[in-house]
């Protein structure tokens, strides 16, 4: 079974309803999913003085970034798949939050 992850670099926050949500996509067997095909999802956003801003859980797998001002910012995302082989790993980067 192939899978792929996807780290969208950019989130909005003008309430258009557009790229308002952030988190990792995940396609498995040609289908694609926010959180379905992880057995372990653990997400965490950072501003630029290292401050925590999100912290994902069960509820709340995505970060909206209302409560936060327009800049860089950078995650962490561990993660265990359950797309066949199960596989694990750790991926780090910086996401732009714009107006």
């Amino acid at each position: 079974n192939a899978y792929e992850m996807v780290y969208p670099n950019a989130i909005s926050k003008n309430n258009d309803h557009k790229n308002e949500y952030w988190g990792t996509f995940l396609r498995c067997n040609n289908e694609w999913d926010f959180y379905a095909y992880f057995k372990v999802y653990q997400m965490k956003v950072y501003n630029r003085w290292g401050g925590l801003v999100f912290e994902s859980s069960p509820a709340q797998p995505y970060w909206k970034a209302d409560d936060v001002s327009a800049g860089d910012y950078f995650y962490t995302f561990e993660y265990t798949t359950q797309c066949g082989t199960i596989q694990s790993g750790k991926v780090n980067g910086t996401i732009s939050v714009v107006n």
